[in-house]
């Protein structure tokens, strides 16, 4: 299921507030192992470990939203799926937040 995150940032500025978001993200939550690739210029894999078990998705960066996708979540994960999103929604929009107040 893919949740998007609206925004109304130029596309280049919306990548590079993407990109911000999931360094800041990986250095915030290092404990979950978190990592992340940016596979071409909008889309990213991203993939962190929580209790032994590995939780696999996906960020996309379009001209109006940042979408996320939680594409591989081991069963005994999914009741967790959403507090996840919340987490990494929280993270991209401060960035988006800041890319909009040019603090980027």
């Amino acid at each position: 299921m893919k949740h998007a995150i609206p925004h109304d940032l130029e596309h280049e500025l919306a990548r590079q507030a993407a990109r911000a978001a999931l360094r800041s993200y990986q250095a915030a939550f290092s404990q979950y192992q978190p990592r992340g690739e940016w596979v071409d210029e909008d889309n990213a894999t991203v993939a962190f470990t929580v209790m032994g078990g590995t939780i696999e998705g996906g960020v996309r960066v379009t001209a109006s939203t940042v979408e996320l996708e939680l594409s591989n979540v081991p069963f005994m994960f999914r009741p967790f799926r959403s507090q996840a999103i919340e987490i990494i929604e929280g993270e991209l929009r401060g960035w988006i937040e800041k890319a909009r107040n040019g603090q980027l």
